[in-house]
């Protein structure tokens, strides 16, 4: 099993519209609770502006977290058993759902990984990141308990993405978690 870093290819493009970066159309603790897998409700269905309106939309946003269009989560409701937390938004006059991944896997093979750790014992830097694929579902889409800002897909997952002619995403093979962190 190959797996890749869930990559975003539409930051700025010309030729599709985005999301500005400095847009924060949630709260740190809304963040928080995002990033530690719990289950997120908004109160109201934020709209969120864009940029290059007269462009085309992909199917997958990043601004901060991972939005998703229908297609997207229909594929991934139909295609894995993540537990996903669905949070509907508006991203211009468009239905969006803001990806909130919650089962995050215990994967991270110590052994074999290198990193740098916090005074807890918590990886922080990895610089090659090696994981148990036997704690993985074949299909999947996935965060780690360690690094939960870091969005995963099998290459099985990637596959159907590809087919179905998935924009606004690309996979990453590197491993190294230190960029951006």
């Amino acid at each position: 099993m190959k797996i890749f870093r869930f990559d975003y290819t539409i930051d700025e493009d010309k030729n599709y519209t985005y999301i500005d970066p400095k847009i924060e159309f949630l709260s740190l603790e809304e963040e928080m609770l995002l990033r530690n897998g719990e289950k997120l409700t908004l109160n109201e269905k934020r709209k969120i502006p864009v940029k290059n309106k007269k462009k085309k939309i992909p199917d997958i946003l990043k601004s901060g977290e991972v939005l998703v269009n229908e297609k997207v989560k229909k594929l991934l409701e139909e295609q894995t058993t993540a537990i996903i937390n669905y949070i509907p938004l508006k991203v211009d006059k468009y239905d969006y759902w803001l990806l909130n991944i919650i089962n995050h896997l215990d994967c991270f093979d110590y052994e074999n990984s290198e990193f740098t750790t916090l005074k807890s014992g918590k990886p922080f830097k990895i610089t090659n990141l090696k994981l148990i694929t036997q704690n993985i579902p074949e299909i999947a889409i996935f965060r780690l308990k360690e690094k939960s800002s870091t969005l995963f897909v099998t290459d099985k997952l990637k596959t159907i993405l590809e087919e179905a002619n998935v924009t606004g995403i690309r996979f990453n093979e590197d491993m190294n978690l230190t960029i951006g962190f």
